[in-house]
């Protein structure tokens, strides 16, 4: 259930928990999803290196995807947010 959620999904959100790399935002690529991750933009330029960064936020800047605000409001009420 939890790789389906990511493989049916065009995005899924992740962020910074414990530390900014984790096997969650690969789980999400190798589910054919973008991560949605929140913050990114603050992650220092060493830290996962590997991690396609501008890609991501390329991504996250397209017409109908929600922004930060937004996903993160929503996240706080237990909410999804859709992409139009």
């Amino acid at each position: 259930a939890y790789y389906k959620q990511y493989s049916d999904a065009y995005f899924g959100v992740t962020m910074k928990k414990q530390g900014w790399d984790c096997l969650r935002h690969y789980e999400i690529l190798l589910s054919g999803s973008i991560p949605y991750f929140l913050d990114l933009d603050k992650v220092p330029e060493r830290t996962i290196a590997k991690f396609p960064k501008k890609l991501v936020l390329e991504a996250m800047s397209l017409r109908g995807v929600p922004s930060q605000a937004e996903v993160k409001q929503a996240l706080q009420k237990g909410r999804t947010v859709p992409v139009n």
